[in-house]
């Protein structure tokens, strides 16, 4: 499905140069997610996105989790409006925002990390073999 909804956006920009903003995959439960499919997404992410030479630009949201005073922090922003949001939705987006990074906040590496440091180092001798 990813590679799919990637090549729908990217035929709707057709050639035009295109830059990628804070894409990320979630690893929290909360979200539907594991640290593994967080990893499985983020490789499925990166080798479609190099399948676009018009890409030149990709920025990933967040390299670590977020500790605790930072979550709560930015949780704060959308408990303003709490009572506007279904019951299910703070928790959810707990865990998206929260638990975003390949890095946990600790610092123990999460599978993610792995697989950016691997696409990283697959993109980086790509581009020594061809100049562009």
């Amino acid at each position: 499905d990813i590679h799919a909804t990637i090549d729908k956006i990217m035929d709707a920009y057709g050639d035009n140069l295109t830059l990628v903003q804070e894409t990320n995959c979630p690893s929290a439960t909360a979200s539907g997610s594991s640290p593994d499919l967080q990893a499985a997404c983020l490789e499925v992410m990166l080798e479609s996105f190099q399948r676009y030479p018009q890409i030149r630009y990709i920025s990933v949201f967040s390299f670590t989790d977020f500790d605790s005073e930072t979550c709560e922090f930015i949780l704060d922003a959308f408990r303003v409006a709490d009572e506007d949001l279904p019951n299910w939705y703070l928790p959810r987006l707990e865990g998206f925002l929260c638990e975003i990074g390949m890095v946990a906040a600790e610092g123990t590496p999460k599978p993610a990390w792995d697989v950016f440091l691997a696409q990283a180092r697959k993109l980086s001798s790509t581009v020594k073999l061809n100049p562009q």
